[in-house]
């Protein structure tokens, strides 16, 4: 009996046990499935299935006339999901040995765009096909790597008009630390320079979604349902596709540094901006090369300047139209003054040249024939011993200001003041009415100083982008006209220098660019500016037209190019003829004894 009482205790222990086993389990359950049943649930959910950021196409740019000059290709780019990633370290060494890349260089890039497991991380963009193949090969040894296909920006006209549309390329820690809080993240893409910087935020568009099924390997299984990503809005320009590419392929023909820009000087709008030499910003789509490198930053010709509006050189005799300006307007010179130009002028112990023996000359004739003499002379009796009166009317036009034109690079050029040491004499006064010395204006500048006397006084801040439109054609957002500023000139002070500048093109230093046999009369001014003892002078020539009612003004700047005449006008004239749906015809040459402005 005894025995079997410690039976019955010993079973009656153990029956207890599991009990209470069962209860621990019970509890356990209950707190698995009831009280943390949601949130495994969502683990569950999440380990099954993932979401896929999809990107979005950016938006087309397109000229005043619909001409597309950027959109968006497919192009295959290689991705690594951290979520399927189990030895990175072993994954980004067989990858550089496909893509070429150092691993170190690979895991760098890995940590800086990594944002969370199931975001994916660039690694290579616009990759070719056989690196694509090789990766297949590769698939079961590279877990987490996705080759798939990405909208690419393309530029279907390479070259053309790309220091004003710019780049795009993945965002820096600069960029990212300024735009994270609008929505930017590590690897998008962004516009760097030009156009594709300045609305940047319309172009890029919205990322959309794909939610996948995955087994537990990582494969996937299924797709269980997708949010389509948003293109960017299109945006149309005010360039002028026709303009821009008579204005490049004349810079190309001169074969020199150099730059060329028209603007509509009833409302600032740029119809053309080319700069010389160029690049192709399709090149920034991938990983640069190293003879791309060398040829983009460590090329002597500098192509990545803007120089339209990022270089300033001295404007040589094109100042003479603020010259003029400020000689009238302070009555210095009227109709009926004259001065008689043996080929050179005595300042102080030392004869200042003029390009040519013009005889006598009126104001006109001085515009028309570029003498230096004349603004010489009346210069000493305006003010010989400061720049104030003409370095004024120089800034009412703009110049040593930024013109405000949306674009990065802009530089300010230079206006001489009176300096606070060494003084200011007679000779520097005759450098800066003839627009050499220490003065400095970019080809924007002097197309501007331009369109203000042919507007009659309105200095407008350069309009690059008309508008943006979504892609359900609903319009994002419109970029009005700026006035700058208002030139104070009188009418009868513009009503001279036009007359003098329309007698440039008619009679004068700038026959080559005339229109005549096409009756659209033309105004304009030859330069010529010195800038090195050893080298030959920039060339420059500037416009509007047509005369009377102008729609557009024009600058162009040749680099070493000497005269104003053969190597500036010429490329005027074709943009004009482009502008104004005219047959190209040859321009009139040179005339004799013209050549030295």
């Amino acid at each position: 009996m005894k025995e079997t009482g410690e039976a019955q205790e010993r079973l009656l222990s153990l029956t207890l046990v599991v009990a209470a086993l069962f209860l621990v389990l019970l509890v356990r359950f209950w707190y698995l499935q009831i009280a943390r049943g949601e949130y495994y649930q969502r683990e569950s959910e999440r380990n099954r299935t993932a979401s896929i950021e999809l990107p979005a196409p950016r938006g087309i740019i397109r000229d005043r006339n619909g001409v597309i000059l950027a959109t968006t290709r497919p192009a295959y780019s290689v991705t690594v999901l951290p979520a399927e990633v189990v030895n990175l370290d072993a994954l980004l060494a067989r990858l550089s040995q496909i893509l070429g890349r150092p691993a170190a260089e690979l895991k760098e890039d890995y940590h800086k765009k990594r944002i969370g497991r199931f975001h994916p991380v660039p690694i290579a963009r616009d990759v070719p096909l056989d690196v694509v193949t090789a990766l297949e090969e590769e698939k079961p040894y590279l877990r987490g790597v996705l080759a798939a296909s990405e909208p690419v920006r393309a530029y279907p006209r390479g070259t053309f008009a790309s220091h004003l549309l710019g780049y795009v390329r993945e965002i820096d820690a600069g960029e990212l630390a300024k735009l994270r809080d609008k929505g930017y993240r590590p690897g998008d893409l962004v516009g760097k320079t030009g156009v594709e910087k300045t609305i940047d935020e319309y172009l890029r568009g919205e990322v959309g979604k794909r939610r996948v099924e995955r087994d537990a390997h990582g494969n996937l299984l299924r797709v269980l349902g997708a949010i389509e990503p948003v293109p960017g809005g299109t945006a149309t320009l005010t360039l002028d596709a026709r303009v821009q590419k008579a204005a490049e392929t004349g810079l190309a023909d001169q074969g020199k540094p150099g730059a060329a820009i028209a603007i509509d000087p009833r409302s600032g709008d740029v119809i053309a901006l080319a700069s010389s030499p160029t690049y192709d910003p399709g090149w920034f789509t991938r990983r640069l090369t190293q003879a791309e490198v060398r040829q983009l930053y460590q090329n002597p010709l500098h192509p990545m300047i803007n120089r339209a509006i990022g270089s300033a050189q001295p404007p040589g005799s094109t100042f003479k139209i603020i010259s003029a300006t400020a000689l009238l307007e302070r009555k210095t010179v009227s109709t009926r003054s004259h001065a008689f130009c043996s080929g050179s002028l005595r300042i102080g112990n030392r004869p200042k040249r003029c390009w040519s023996t013009h005889g006598t000359v009126d104001v006109y004739l001085a515009l028309a024939k570029s003498c230096d003499v004349f603004f010489y002379q009346y210069g000493m009796m305006l003010s010989a011993r400061s720049p104030a009166p003409i370095s004024e009317w120089a800034e009412r036009f703009g110049c040593a200001h930024r013109s405000g034109i949306p674009l990065l690079g802009e530089v300010t050029g230079n206006v001489p003041h009176l300096p606070e040491k060494g003084g200011w004499w007679p000779g520097d006064t005759a450098n800066l009415i003839i627009g050499q010395g220490a003065l400095k204006m970019t080809p924007l500048q002097v197309a501007q100083m331009t369109a203000v006397i042919a507007n009659g006084g309105t200095l407008y801040r350069p309009r690059v982008v008309r508008e943006v439109v979504s892609v359900d054609g609903k319009q994002r957002q419109q970029f009005p006209v700026e006035v700058a500023g208002k030139v104070p000139i009188h009418p009868e002070v513009l009503a001279i220098v036009r007359q003098g500048l329309r007698m440039v093109v008619t009679s004068g230093t700038g026959r080559t660019a005339s229109l005549d046999q096409h009756q659209i009369a033309v105004a304009g001014k030859t330069g010529s500016a010195e800038h090195h003892r050893d080298k030959k002078a920039h060339a420059w020539f500037t416009c509007y037209a047509p005369y009377e009612k102008p729609t557009i003004a024009i600058a162009i700047l040749v680099e070493e190019g000497w005269h104003g005449a053969t190597a500036a006008a010429p490329i005027a004239r074709a943009m004009m003829e482009a502008h104004f749906g005219l047959t190209k015809t040859a321009p009139a040459p040179a005339p004799a004894g013209m050549l030295g402005d």
